[in-house]
């Protein structure tokens, strides 16, 4: 597809620019191609400009303009090198005489759709996070409304292992992210994930309530299949929001408007998961109410599809900047990470970078649990231990799910403005080995203490514990995710961020029904077990007994966190990005730049 661009087109693949001047510069080790500024087409007397562009596999043979093998950079978007009308290095004519750089108001527009498919697409996948319990009645039988004394019905529906569904299409839609951003485009991919979040929408709320709907899909065991099918296509087109900020930052935005973009574009998806526990949370008081939950969700999932269908651009007609960049994409994913993990010191950051999403994703889909848990009296603790008789339909806001939807939206905020705080710090002083070294320290930490805190006798302090937990959390993901474009350069940060997030969801997945299964390791009542007989596994042996739920699932987490840090230590990678800077500069002004590596 290819967009207007004055009298002529931007091109949307190699084959369609103009034949590049035969000067190279080498930035770091990135190879880059300069292309003419104007071209003259043959059947008019119009000069019209092109984005020229940087590929990743594409040299140009300058005698007869054909593509050559050779691998000109890794990257997996193209760089506009020059600007309409420009001189091809950066400068900008007169913007009122239609030439040179030119930013355009519309850029916001096509932020705030990318932004909102981002909150939609995390606020559908935890959607079930913060009412588990309720999740779990509302389609454990056929009956619309299941009150707690019906134990004998079999349980159809286990809210973490939608959360669990949504995790694996998840790592399915990362690894072919590329490809289809290869295939169709950037506008056709997020309008691709726009459409597929609202088809999971409208059949996970069997149709679209009250206007239409099915009221098969809405319980049972066809309402089980719905959930399940529903939550596999918002987790595929999950990536196609998650992993393409950065590319329309690019295309859309100045340089010094570009970091501002993706940080909205990406904290957008904290947003969502705080929507999903505030609204959630406080919304949906018994079974009866989640299918006009899940009905809101689809229809603003319908918004969001038509909008961005109708006014989502791959580009605007005009570049913004002389570093602007149009995306390619490319189909070697699987080449890229391994040219990414050669690298000394990118599996140390892949490390940390998994481990801080698994504990993350589970603290998060557990949260609902840990809150309500066994830390509230029966008439508090809402909907889990309240009878048939005192819960009743829409019998008010329980004490139970406001804790759960205020720690809920306090955890993700949190992890939101720690990770801002601490990612500024470390892009000034370029500290990443100290700052990641103990943020994982303190992190181990937490979560001992988020352990202990699941005590009878200490009711209520997980609660904040789980806030303290968030706030070591939240930096290492960023903070990890820039060291490992640092080992990789210049590798495109893209990749590095597709490949991280891959694994990250895979291991997630696995993890979150592990740390339910292993819950009630080591646990007995210590009232009714006697010196001689006890149906414990032998765990006490280690645990001691009578201890709470959960218990040895943090212990995973402990070990997990603390595996991650001893091997982190051993980090052995070079900040090449960052000599690569050092080294331009040194070519510009030697006199003024001095060798030193980045502070550890």
């Amino acid at each position: 597809m290819r967009s207007r661009l004055g009298g002529g087109y931007h091109p949307r693949a190699p084959s369609q620019c103009t034949t590049p001047r035969d000067d190279y510069d080498n930035d770091g080790g990135r190879r880059h191609i300069a292309f003419p500024s104007t071209t003259t087409t043959t059947t008019t007397t119009t000069t019209t400009t092109k984005y020229p562009i940087e590929g990743r596999g594409d040299k140009y043979d300058i005698n007869n303009n054909n593509m050559c093998d050779d691998i000109a950079d890794d990257d997996d978007y193209c760089n506009i090198r020059g600007g309409v009308g420009g001189d091809g290095e950066g400068k900008s004519n007169d913007v009122g005489s239609g030439y040179g750089y030119r930013v355009y108001p519309k850029r916001w527009v096509m932020l705030f759709y990318l932004s909102a498919l981002n909150l939609l697409s995390d606020w559908t996948g935890l959607s079930v996070a913060p009412i588990s319990t309720i999740t779990t009645r509302a389609y454990n039988a056929n009956d619309d409304y299941v009150y707690m004394n019906d134990n004998d019905v079999q349980m159809f529906v286990q809210p973490e292992a939608l959360v669990t569904c949504f995790l694996v299409a998840s790592s399915i839609g990362t690894a072919l992210e590329p490809w289809i951003l290869g295939r169709i485009g950037l506008r056709r991919t997020i309008v691709f994930g726009a459409f597929c979040n609202m088809i999971g929408n409208l059949v996970k709320s069997g149709g679209l309530p009250p206007y239409i709907h099915f009221n098969d899909l809405h319980h049972g065991m066809p309402g089980t299949y719905a959930l399940y099918v529903g939550f596999f296509l918002v987790g595929f087109a999950n990536p196609l929001f998650q992993c393409t900020p950065a590319l329309l930052s690019a295309a859309w935005f100045p340089q010094e408007e570009r970091t501002l973009a993706t940080s909205i574009a990406l904290n957008a998806n904290q947003l969502g998961v705080g929507c999903a526990f505030i609204v959630g949370a406080i919304y949906v008081q018994d079974p009866s109410q989640i299918v006009t939950y899940f009905s809101l969700l689809s229809m603003l999932s319908i918004l969001a599809f038509v909008g961005t269908a109708m006014q989502l651009e791959d580009a605007p007609p005009t570049p913004p900047s002389g570093s602007s960049r149009i995306m390619r994409g490319t189909l070697e994913i699987f080449l890229a990470a391994r040219a990414c993990l050669a690298r000394r010191g990118f599996s140390h950051c892949l490390a940390v970078f998994t481990c801080v999403g698994i504990i993350i994703n589970v603290l998060s889909t557990y949260l609902d649990y840990l809150v309500r848990g066994d830390y509230h009296d029966k008439k508090s603790n809402g909907n889990l231990s309240a009878s048939a008789s005192d819960e009743g339909r829409g019998g008010g806001i329980s004490t139970a799910s406001i804790y759960v939807a205020v720690i809920g939206a306090l955890f993700q905020l949190i992890i939101m403005l720690s990770s801002m705080i601490v990612g500024s710090f470390t892009d000034r002083t370029r500290s990443y080995f100290v700052v990641t070294l103990v943020l994982l320290v303190l992190t181990v930490v937490a979560l001992a203490e988020c352990g202990v805190s699941l005590d009878e006798h200490r009711a209520g302090d997980v609660r904040w514990s789980l806030l303290v937990a968030s706030g070591c959390l939240g930096p290492l993901l960023p903070v990890a995710a820039e060291l490992a474009c640092e080992n990789a350069y210049p590798l495109s940060e893209n990749t590095v961020l597709v490949i991280m997030q891959l694994s990250c969801n895979i291991f997630s997945a696995l993890f979150i029904p592990l740390f339910k299964v292993v819950r009630d390791v080591g646990v007995s009542s210590t009232a009714s077990a006697s010196a001689t007989t006890t149906d414990d596994d032998g765990a006490a042996l280690v645990l001691g007994t009578g201890r709470p739920p959960y218990t040895f699932s943090f212990y995973l987490l402990i070990v997990l966190s603390a595996i991650s840090a001893v091997y982190f230590a051993t980090f052995d990678g070079r900040y090449l990005r960052y000599e690569a800077e050092l080294a331009k500069k040194r070519r510009d002004d030697p006199e003024q730049v001095s060798l030193g590596g980045p502070s550890l």
